[in-house]
């Protein structure tokens, strides 16, 4: 898979301006049921981009990023842990209690993962958002939010496999 599209771009101008920071990505994870319940499942998930930018604008120096997935979101925050934890608790639960008058069959359910930068792999987004992505991926039966700073991927190990 390669990660050299216009958002990867983009985070990468940002990560440079920023030197240091983390970039959380916040996924809606129930597209797919959602494609099933909805004929218009645009209107949807730009309703879940709203949700998700309404609980950005209350930190400073918070940069929205949208992926070519339209079901990821990359958020650039400076570093601080309980900002991290408070931002991701916030967009969760306001996402979870999300109830569409318009569509009273959907919900929204999301994961949200974090990575801090510079890593030992770089400051390169082509290195940081595999990490990011997969962490992300492999930690959703644990808890809504997983800081790859906490557990980051044993590298040899998952080379070794």
């Amino acid at each position: 898979m390669k990660y050299k599209t216009k958002a990867t771009r983009y985070l990468q101008q940002e990560i440079e301006r920023y030197k240091q920071g983390t970039i959380m990505v916040v996924c809606l994870v129930n597209k797919n049921e959602l494609s099933i319940l909805l004929d218009d499942l645009d209107t949807i998930v730009e309703k879940f981009y709203a949700v998700v930018d309404m609980e950005c604008q209350k930190i400073a120096g918070c940069k929205i990023i949208k992926d070519t997935e339209s079901i990821k979101l990359y958020i650039l925050i400076p570093s601080d842990n309980k900002i991290l934890e408070e931002l991701a608790y916030s967009i969760y639960s306001q996402v979870q209690l999300y109830v569409d008058k318009e569509f009273p069959e959907s919900y929204l359910k999301c994961s949200i993962g974090s990575i801090s930068f510079p890593q030992v792999v770089g400051n390169k987004a082509t290195k940081l958002l595999p990490l990011l992505n997969y962490a992300n991926l492999a930690s959703r039966d644990k808890s809504y939010y997983f800081n790859y700073d906490d557990d980051p991927i044993d590298l040899q190990e998952l080379k070794a496999r």
